[in-house]
């Protein structure tokens, strides 16, 4: 039985069903919240994105998407952020194959070793750009880098950082907006 406000709330919506949602400031605290009942066996926040990867166990995926994905929609629209409710066993292949990318990016552009590139990964380094402008001293924490290698390293990175970004803007010479945009 729902507690007597709750209650008579729904009664004035027409017997609308209400969920509460505990808040929390932590943004993954309350995306958990608002999936409840589900159980969220983990979270991936990405700030740069304004989204969340949200595992669940297989058994318990039907109920945090709900039906037509209404559960995930309604907390979306809560909490603001886009969510991404998948299983464990998919957040974990999803995880292995951008780090392999990550590997395979850092091997063909900063000219290094597989074993380099996947320790780089490990340690956290997922794009060019972290490892062009992270402060030097987290690199140099990483066990068997030195100043002169992290340098060299940082250097690669902003090389082709910089060959990347050329590479772009000719791909977009000669391009010429729309005429309706023009208006």
């Amino acid at each position: 039985m729902r507690g007597a406000r709750v209650q008579a709330v729904s009664g004035e919506l027409g017997g609308e069903r209400i969920d509460i949602v505990l808040w929390d400031d932590n943004p993954a605290q309350f995306v958990i919240n608002a999936m409840a009942p589900a159980d969220v066996a983990s979270i991936i926040v990405d700030e740069d994105a304004h989204a969340m990867d949200i595992a669940v166990e297989a058994d318990n995926l039907a109920q945090a998407i709900g039906r037509s994905g209404q559960n995930v929609r309604l907390a979306s629209q809560l909490t603001g952020w886009e969510l991404n409710v998948m299983t464990v066993a998919d957040l974990q292949k999803k995880h292995q194959e951008e780090a392999s990318a990550s590997i395979e990016n850092f091997m063909k552009h900063l000219d290094i070793e597989q074993d380099f590139a996947e320790m780089l990964v490990e340690e956290g380094f997922s794009t060019l750009e972290e490892v062009a402008y992270v402060p030097v001293n987290e690199l140099l924490e990483i066990d068997g880098l030195n100043e002169e290698l992290v340098e060299e390293l940082r250097s690669r990175a902003k090389d082709a950082l910089t060959t990347l970004a050329l590479a772009q803007e000719e791909s977009f010479e000669g391009v010429e907006p729309a005429e309706d945009l023009l208006d």
